[in-house]
């Protein structure tokens, strides 16, 4: 990306120095005589007023690395636009360096306490200069004008990890206070939050859970148009139904159901913990635990089953990681976050049908029975409806379905190399599957 640059404030000042120079006379008298005669020094001049001195900001804007063709201003209004009469930069270069100045005539100390300075970025084709783009992703393009921002009177790198400390601040919290809940959200140091361009760069092959990553993550939510959030992290969390999963209803026989319930947690412990829960019914009998869940992780004291009694461990906010089964990690976001409260859930269940990429309530199959059940009721004060993106940051080994991949006992396949011995290649038709034996591991 770039290096790392601290906040630099350049003064240019006029300071004028005049020495007086009093010239003693003696004056005597003409014709002789031993008069004295005494003059006393002139009074210096008084200097001039002093210039009114011009301050200078520079640093970077980075995103995975440096940012060109963005514009730095600050945003004395606090609209999140580079408007006349804010002191503003150049359009960035390939580094990302931006300079800005302004007179102490113009703005005032108070003003730039209070002020931010932004980067705003601009949406376009990849050949027209006026678009911002990555220097280390070629492809990438803003899908929408909007801005990073510093936290308010500083200047140095502007980034979506100082963006989401900005944005904590601007809830109320010190900035002490947003950097260490920022760092304790995302996990990651943070004197990662002013400059992580020492970290890997992205690689889709090969993810690294790294601040550098996080910045993306955070960039993304921005550029889709999501709503950041900075989580009080060691907050006390009262107990609520969590979330919706997923939803398969036919009729009151017939259906699953996957909720996450937040756990209450006195103040003091970082993040949250939340229950996996499941039940349903098929012909009006209970499904079995066993069934419902149904995957196995190796984690580093042998295979769990991850069931009701495994927490899920997270933190607060958005975007915020979370940890599956004590041990697959993954960052995400929300998107696309509504008010539902007082709707019909009737017409929110609509609204899921119509996006079959992110719909997850009867997803595949007819609604009738649901809506029928659902009848007028109406979502409670506080109901939302978001999307979740989940992007998983290590690599885990997993059986996906412990009840069906198994192998029958008559086999005796209790070590690999009987099981190659007893399901070999010669005995594998391709085209229908026969002779082979998913063992679901991942």
């Amino acid at each position: 990306m770039s290096n790392n640059r601290t906040n630099q404030l350049h003064f240019s000042q006029l300071t004028r120095l005049m020495l007086a120079v009093g010239a003693l006379s003696v004056l005597t008298a003409c014709g002789g005589g031993d008069g004295d005669s005494t003059a006393a020094a002139p009074t210096p001049a008084a200097p001039p007023p002093a210039a009114n001195p011009v301050v200078t900001l520079s640093g970077t804007v980075m995103r995975d690395a440096a940012l060109k063709s963005a514009t730095v201003c600050m945003d004395l209004n606090a609209n999140g636009a580079c408007e006349d009469g804010e002191p503003a930069s150049a359009k960035t270069g390939a580094d990302g360096t931006y300079s800005l100045s302004y007179s102490t005539a113009q703005v005032s100390a108070a003003q730039v306490a209070a002020a931010s300075l932004i980067a705003v970025l601009t949406p376009g084709s990849l050949t027209d200069p006026n678009t911002t783009t990555d220097a280390d992703d070629a492809d990438w393009t803003p899908g929408r004008t909007y801005a990073l921002r510093q936290v308010p009177g500083k200047a140095g790198q502007i980034n979506p990890l100082t963006t989401l400390v900005a944005v904590g601040m601007a809830a109320g919290m010190s900035e002490a206070v947003a950097r260490s809940n920022v760092a304790l959200q995302l996990a990651i140091a943070q004197s990662k939050i002013d400059n992580y361009q020492d970290d890997p760069a992205f690689n889709e092959a090969s993810v690294v859970d790294s601040a550098r990553l996080m910045a993306l993550t955070v960039d993304a939510v921005v550029d889709e148009g999501g709503t950041l959030i900075v989580g009080d992290q060691t907050a006390a969390i009262a107990a609520t139904t969590g979330t919706l999963r997923a939803l398969n209803y036919t009729d009151a026989a017939n259906y699953f159901l996957r909720s996450l319930p937040v756990q209450a947690k006195a103040a003091g412990d970082a993040g949250s913990t939340s229950v996996d829960s499941r039940e349903g019914k098929t012909a009006g009998v209970a499904t079995d635990p066993a069934t419902l869940y149904n995957t196995a992780y190796l984690t580093p004291t042998g295979w769990v089953r991850c069931d009701a009694s495994v927490p899920l461990k997270g933190t607060v906010g958005n975007p915020s990681r979370g940890t599956f089964c004590n041990t697959e990690v993954t960052v995400g976001d929300n998107t696309g976050i509504s008010d539902v409260s007082g709707r019909t859930m009737s017409s929110v269940v609509n609204e899921f049908q119509a996006n079959s990429e992110t719909n997850t309530i009867n997803a595949g199959l007819p609604t009738t029975g649901l809506l029928a059940a659902l009848g007028g009721a109406t979502f409670p004060s506080g109901s939302q409806a978001f999307t979740r993106s989940n992007l998983v940051l290590n690599q885990s080994i997993r059986i996906s379905s412990i009840s069906n991949d198994v192998r029958p006992a008559s086999e005796n396949s209790n070590t690999l190399e009987q099981l190659i011995a007893n399901r070999p290649a010669s005995g594998v038709t391709l085209s229908t599957a026969a002779g082979s034996l998913s063992l679901g591991v991942s």
